[in-house]
């Protein structure tokens, strides 16, 4: 869905390549926002993390960015959350399957 927001609103500003993944800056309401799409590999789960904390937080986390993100789909008067094309989906279109118009 951020994915889909930023090239809907078309604010994508830098890329960059790394070992770690893809950095990528979009600048939205005049801030820039950067972050990194890891590149697919297996993860080495550790097992003396707690699990427990870390769930608490992804609730409050995933809160927070529906929330973020329907804001910002609203300002660019898109309609939030997106539709799934369950066609395109099936086709592994990932982007191309939201629909999000107003």
């Amino acid at each position: 869905e951020w994915q889909y927001f930023v090239v809907r609103a078309g604010c994508l500003r830098k890329c960059f390549i790394s070992i770690k993944g893809v950095y990528l800056q979009a600048e939205v309401a005049g801030i820039p926002v950067t972050w990194i799409v890891p590149h697919e590999y297996t993860q080495n789960v550790p097992n003396d993390v707690d699990y427990r904390t870390m769930l608490t937080f992804l609730e409050f986390y995933e809160t927070f960015v529906k929330f973020a993100l329907f804001k910002l789909y609203h300002s660019e008067n898109l309609k939030y959350p997106p539709a799934l094309d369950a066609a395109l989906d099936a086709q592994a279109c990932r982007l191309h399957a939201l629909r999000a118009e107003a």
